[in-house]
């Protein structure tokens, strides 16, 4: 991400406007509740109904937790599909995932939301989403919706009576022994421009199902990059594209390999160069399952994921001078 945009996003900005919502009198109609239910193929998406000092009880909890050093202070780093930062705030731009539009649009879409959470206990919801409308912004604030059972070992905020959702109604309350609604910000989304991964990268991969979405977009560009395609062999490409679908660190790898499209075309043309001027030793020791031959690269019979390792090695090599910089995609 651009230094610029990323300027874009100031947190201690960000939670200074939320809290501006309190300085008008009506300010509950500015909040909405949602609780989702993952699922495999698509979401569900329940809104609820609140009353108003059911609704400040929740705003109240919220500004708390945003302005908790942990997490008001927390150093902000840009989202990387392969590695995980701990301690730190993982910053995604959301123009760069269509796949994370297309469900954030659906909480401002009335027509996906499902109408009753008749017959539906706690345990059934995964996860609660609560939007706050300013007047120059919206916020989605993501949370963990926990049971009866973590609530034992956990300190959470919230209340939905225990098998009583037939009215798609939730009441809080001051007490502290409740059922649902863990403190902690998981996700904060800011004009479905910005999404803030506050060590919850679970969460995020659950909720926009970030593992189908790379493993599909890998296998896309294995396909569709021509360069690429002539430098593997067919049973090679068919096989790597096999293993992207069903190990998903593959599929993001591969995408960290080749988002930067033009040195990933150098980098195709470097290795016949290694090759053709005898400097093909850094290949043989550092990936003995992958040769170099009649312009191909090819790997051993289900060893198609060093393919990844000899196209990063390469992509991190300098000509063929040997001068090798870790590449922190194979970690």
């Amino acid at each position: 991400m651009e230094e610029k945009e990323k300027n874009q996003f100031d947190l201690n900005e960000i939670i200074k406007d939320i809290e501006s919502i309190e300085k008008d009198n009506n300010f509950c109609k500015k909040i909405q509740i949602f609780l989702i239910r993952i699922k495999k193929k698509k979401n569900e998406i329940y809104k609820q109904e609140s009353s108003d000092k059911s609704k400040k009880l929740l705003f109240k909890s919220l500004k708390y937790e945003l302005n908790q050093p942990s997490f008001k202070n927390r150093e902000i780093v840009d989202y990387d599909i392969v590695m995980k930062k701990k301690n730190m705030h993982e910053l995604v731009k959301i123009s760069d995932f269509d796949n994370i539009g297309e469900e954030l649009k659906k909480f401002d879409d009335g027509d996906e939301f499902m109408t009753s959470t008749r017959s539906l206990i706690e345990k059934d919801f995964d996860i609660y989403m609560v939007s706050i409308t300013t007047k120059s912004n919206n916020y989605k604030i993501f949370g963990s919706f926990s049971g009866i059972f973590k609530l034992q070992k956990k300190y959470l905020f919230g209340l939905v009576p225990k098998g009583n959702f037939s009215d798609s109604k939730i009441n809080f309350s001051d007490s502290d022994n409740i059922v649902g609604f863990n403190r902690k910000i998981d996700l904060l989304v800011v004009n479905n421009q910005f999404l803030l991964i506050n060590q919850a990268q679970s969460k995020f991969d659950n909720l926009f199902q970030m593992n189908d979405y790379f493993s599909g977009e890998a296998i896309k560009r294995l396909n569709n990059i021509k360069k690429l395609k002539t430098l593997l062999t067919d049973s090679n490409s068919k096989q790597l594209a096999k293993k992207m679908k069903e190990r998903k660190t593959m599929a993001r790898k591969f995408i960290k390999i080749t988002n930067d499209r033009n040195r990933f075309y150098e980098t195709i043309n470097r290795i016949g160069e290694y090759i053709n001027n005898g400097e093909d030793d850094f290949l043989r020791i550092k990936i003995p399952d992958v040769t170099y031959k009649n312009h191909k690269l090819i790997a051993v019979e289900g060893k198609e994921s060093e393919l990844l390792d000899a196209l990063a090695d390469f992509s991190y090599t300098a000509n063929v001078s040997h001068v090798q910089s870790k590449d922190e995609s194979r970690t």
